[in-house]
């Protein structure tokens, strides 16, 4: 975890939550280009102890899927593991990480919510959704194939008339953070696909780091 006083330097963190079940090199792609782009002190990846909007999948045990982002993470400058969400009773909602991290770094911190736009389209179904821009700015990561306009509309969820978006002309600040549209190039990797293949005897090296690759095949994970 960071400490508040290294907040108070006027840090720049981004936040990637998931289940990560498990960790793949796509994740660490979106990690990477929001790094660079967004100019971010560090990175950190919170895996969901007990994701709320998958109630009835079977999830590998969270201790495997924190040791996999561990290995993933290992000679990565800036990229940080949290486990904080182990830690809390109940269901890992964004909206309270979200408030225990502001409260750790302070006000001085920027945050930034790394969310994928399939992901933000469903926003709406979040728990306390309109209360984000006032503990982080959200930065969507945009695909080719959903349009600006889906943004737009989802953006105007939290503010009946926004101005715009990050990315976009203009800029729409809610509260105390901001929208920002990053466009990347999906990376056709999938959680899914790789416990698939596990499952089927298939080889997951190039999907997934060799240390995780290695620890899967160890621990006969995802295996039917």
């Amino acid at each position: 975890m960071i400490s508040a006083a290294e907040s108070e330097r006027g840090g720049r963190t981004g936040v990637l939550g998931g289940t990560f079940d498990p960790v793949h090199l796509g994740h660490l792609a979106v990690a990477e280009h929001a790094f660079a782009s967004l100019q971010l002190n560090r990175v950190l990846f919170i895996p969901a102890a007990r994701p709320p909007h998958k109630p009835d999948l079977k999830i590998t045990p969270f201790v495997h899927r924190a040791a996999m982002l561990e290995l993933a993470l290992q000679d990565r400058p800036g990229f940080v593991l949290s486990t904080m969400e182990e830690k809390r009773s109940g269901p890992s909602f964004s909206v309270d990480t979200l408030r225990e991290l502001r409260s750790v770094l302070g006000e001085a911190e920027k945050i930034f919510f790394l969310i994928g736009m399939d992901a933000f389209a469903e926003i709406a179904t979040w728990k306390n959704y309109r209360l984000l821009p006032e503990l982080c700015d959200l930065v969507v990561i945009d695909r080719p194939d959903f349009p600006l306009e889906l943004m737009k509309k989802t953006v105007s969820l939290f503010d009946p008339d926004p101005p715009g978006t990050a990315g976009s002309p203009g800029r729409n600040r809610v509260r105390a953070g901001a929208f920002h549209a990053l466009a990347m190039e999906p990376v056709d990797i999938s959680s899914t696909r790789i416990r698939k293949t596990v499952g089927e005897g298939g080889a997951v090296r190039g999907l997934v780091p060799p240390g995780v690759a290695d620890y899967i095949e160890k621990k006969g994970l995802y295996r039917v």
